[in-house]
């Protein structure tokens, strides 16, 4: 080895020796000094208030070493608004960690993470969406003395000045669009920023509406304020209970004894709109019993896609999975389409008549029950098409029907194997029904049941001013 490479090589092994031994060095001196922060408590306190431009007070101030990073835990802060005193921003314990190798390189302090701990913020008396547009006084390092001027340095310290920072055991009481006090309750919350797009993820709830225990996800970017934002947002419920939603004349009304939902959902927004919308039902049930008999409805899977627009919205619900009392649902496809200018067309696959009677009994309408009982209407109808396309009264239907059965009532016969199909609007119907080998009976119009080998009946009906007509054609 050349004389040159040898001093290469002892040059790079002392300035390698030197750094370990500064390290060392300030590693020493901030194991010794950490534990003595609180004696200069009110420096650190004129640091905080200059960096974040809130007029915050401290009870108490404790440094430790953790995970390789000097950190500080600051007890007790709590943020004074002389023009808002009805609004509270106070954190139980606020633990800083602070990256050595970036603060020694940028000669100023730099958080590798923040974990906010116990916090309760109240911003009832806050216009929200007012408070987060950004304004020049987010810029501003007076500070803050109102509501509004809290939540929009929250919004630049948070969302902007931190790379990342975690919420834990932590509530907000604020006031919903409708006007009604919430608390959010935050179980734990992982915020990560890059610039401006922000990444979130944690277990948060809702006070007093039952929403506990959601998994939340977001992936969004802000166009310069939270009232505008575009990205994705994810949300997971399990074994939500239904009952607590319900009043208790409610629930005397519909016999609903236990219900529970599990669902994820997934939203996109673009400029703070809705663009798209994912609704994924996992297994769920409902449980209700009338006149001594119980119904249960299963739910094994379901997914639901909303597809808004300027002009209205579009709902698509496919692989559709349930079962109403051990009856399972034939394979259920449902579209609907509806605009501002009040059109709207729905178009559903098929459906059970027998597995649909017992959810007409969550209903408290006696004489529709009555009716359905006597009557103990069966089969299935399919292709099912209702629409309203040129305004109030241009309703149309049809549907095919497959199999439909029906008691024998007063002067209607019964049957049980009626095919065929119906169409119509508000003011006329046409239906076709074909029977093959089938057997009405009539009750005391017929001393016996009328036996048909194959039928074809066109029927025809209309509503007319004074009066309603109805004919027929049996083929």
């Amino acid at each position: 080895m050349s004389p040159r490479v040898n001093q290469i090589v002892r040059l790079f092994l002392w300035l390698l020796l030197t750094v370990l031994v500064l390290l060392a060095s300030t590693v020493t001196v901030l194991r010794v000094g950490l534990p003595q922060l609180n004696k200069i408590q009110p420096e650190i306190v004129t640091w905080i208030n200059q960096g974040t431009g809130l007029d915050v007070s401290l009870k108490d101030v404790r440094g430790f070493w953790r995970n390789t990073h000097p950190s500080i835990s600051l007890q007790g802060v709590s943020v004074g608004l002389p023009d808002s005193p009805e609004t509270e921003f106070k954190v139980a314990n606020l633990e800083l960690e602070f990256d050595l190798i970036q603060t020694i390189l940028q000669q100023q302090p730099v958080l590798a993470d923040m974990v906010i701990n116990d916090m309760v913020l109240d911003v009832r008396s806050v216009d929200l969406l007012k408070a987060t547009e950004r304004t020049d006084s987010a810029q501003d390092k007076t500070p803050a003395k109102s509501g509004e001027q809290l939540i929009q340095r929250l919004d630049n310290l948070l969302l902007r000045q931190l790379d990342r920072f975690t919420v834990a055991n932590s509530s907000i009481h604020y006031t919903s669009i409708s006007g009604e006090a919430r608390q959010l309750e935050i179980e734990n919350l992982q915020w990560r920023n890059e610039q401006r797009r922000h990444l979130a993820q944690g277990i948060v709830s809702i006070a007093d509406v039952n929403l506990n225990a959601l998994e939340v996800r977001a992936d969004f970017v802000d166009n310069g304020s939270l009232t505008s934002v575009s990205g994705d947002f994810y949300v997971s419920v399990e074994q939500m209970s239904l009952t607590p939603w319900l009043s208790q004349e409610q629930r005397e009304q519909t016999g609903i004894d236990t219900g529970s939902v599990s669902l994820r959902a997934w939203l996109k927004l673009e400029g703070s709109k809705a663009k798209e919308a994912y609704l994924d039902v996992l297994p769920s049930e409902l449980s209700w019993s009338k006149a001594d008999t119980q119904h249960d409805l299963i739910v094994e899977s379901a997914v639901l896609h909303l597809l808004p627009s300027e002009s209205g919205w579009q709902l698509n619900v496919h692989q559709v999975n349930a079962r109403t009392d051990d009856i399972a649902w034939p394979e259920l496809d449902v579209a609907v389409d509806w605009n501002r200018d009040n059109q709207w067309q729905v178009n559903v696959s098929q459906l059970d008549v027998n597995a649909l009677k017992p959810l007409v009994t969550l209903s408290n309408n006696v004489a529709l029950n009555d009716w359905l009982t006597k009557l103990d209407p069966g089969g299935r109808i399919e292709d099912i098409r209702v629409s309203q396309l040129d305004g109030k009264g241009s309703l149309k239907y049809s549907a095919k029907l497959q199999q439909v059965s029906m008691s024998q009532w007063a002067l209607l016969p019964g049957f049980s194997q009626v095919s065929g199909q119906v169409r119509g609007n508000t003011e006329r119907a046409f239906a076709r029904v074909s029977v093959i080998d089938d057997r009405f009976p009539y009750g005391d119009v017929f001393q016996a049941p009328l036996n048909i080998k194959q039928g074809l009946v066109d029927i025809h009906w209309e509503t007319m001013v004074s009066k309603v007509g109805h004919f027929g054609q049996i083929k």
